[in-house]
């Protein structure tokens, strides 16, 4: 019976596995380990080169930095020069920045690429055990009970097609709403990062028309991201710092809002706060007042909207109006006519 040929593996999931097996590592592993352990890479070994594999895991690195990922090398401290025993770890994860869910970025992408290949039989098992690990639910190697709490992730529509016109060099297509527009906006461009700010992910562009970068929030993306061919330009990268750069925008734009005591409001805009004013009168009781650096007072109203009655917009005006618009909304939506 003639020897099965081995199995064709997509990158992405070369990549999802490389991912997983460094995740699942408490140190860096060399290259050697990689490939005699990671999908993709260790079919080929016996008939690709080293250097052709070395080359391979390059092109993966920066496929997933481009995601945002960083796999570092870690030179050997007796031979730093000797390429063959460099090792490779996941970039530690910044936590710097706030956000409003409990995943990192890093877990949100590994989370995300695994759920699209966990119906194949070839990755089910190690892909349960990697979203068991991320979950805290116990020992990786065991079997979930019959009664285990399950979590399921979710991320904006668009979110999966922009990874992938990432990592496959793609430009794309999209409908955008502009924060306080109504009516959305045709964008052709190149997806170069997707970067998570306050808990959002943004994803930075080079938008075709008007040949500039621009960043997109990718919750305003509206409609389906349609394929538009692959990219053709030569070496375009990110070149914005968001974080950075939102960051400024937000210690130039703050709000200021009241805040009920010790309301769920209170806790979280002041976590958050620059600087706390006097406090405010409202209805008898003394309320905190606190400035929130804010880089999109459209996304901060939807937030205060949220929190009703705890909370009052009170600078600038366009904030308050914002908000004031969202509830008016939400009454009419609910309004019944007045039936009993």
């Amino acid at each position: 019976m003639p020897t099965p040929a081995p199995r064709t593996v997509a990158p992405h999931e070369r990549q999802l596995s490389l991912l997983v097996r460094l995740q699942d590592v408490e140190r860096p592993l060399t290259g050697d380990e990689l490939f005699a352990s990671v999908d993709g890479y260790r079919e080929q070994l016996g008939t690709a080169k080293r250097s052709a594999l070395e080359k391979q895991l390059e092109r993966d690195r920066a496929a997933l930095a481009e995601l945002g990922v960083d796999v570092i090398t870690v030179p050997d401290p007796v031979a730093p020069g000797d390429r063959a025993r460099w090792r490779y770890a996941l970039a530690p994860a910044d936590d710097g920045g706030r956000a409003v869910v409990e995943l990192t970025a890093l877990e949100t992408v590994l989370v995300d690429r695994a759920t699209n290949v966990w119906l194949a039989p070839e990755v089910a098992a190690p892909a349960r055990r990697g979203y068991l690990k991320l979950l805290g639910a116990g020992d990786p190697q065991a079997d979930p009970a019959a009664g285990l709490p399950s979590a399921r992730l979710t991320t904006d529509p668009a979110f999966v097609p922009l990874q992938t016109a990432i990592a496959e060099r793609r430009r794309v297509e999209f409908d955008y709403v502009n924060a306080g527009a109504e009516a959305p906006l045709r964008r052709r461009v190149v997806p170069l990062r997707l970067v998570v700010v306050d808990g959002r992910w943004l994803c930075n562009c080079f938008d075709l028309e008007r040949d500039a970068e621009r960043n997109f929030l990718v919750a305003r993306i509206v409609g389906e991201v349609a394929d538009a061919g692959p990219r053709d330009d030569d070496g375009l990268v990110a070149r914005t710092d968001l974080p950075a750069a939102l960051a400024e925008l937000a210690a130039r734009n703050p709000a200021d809002i009241a805040v009920r005591p010790e309301s769920d409001a209170a806790t979280r805009l002041g976590r958050r706060a620059a600087a706390e004013l006097p406090p405010l009168d409202v209805d008898g009781e003394r309320w905190p007042v606190v400035r929130v650096p804010s880089w999109d007072h459209e996304l901060l109203a939807d937030e205060l909207a949220g929190l009703g009655a705890q909370v009052r917009a009170l600078a600038p005006a366009t904030l308050a109006a914002a908000v004031r618009r969202r509830l008016e909304r939400m009454l009419a939506e609910h309004d019944d006519g007045g039936a009993a």
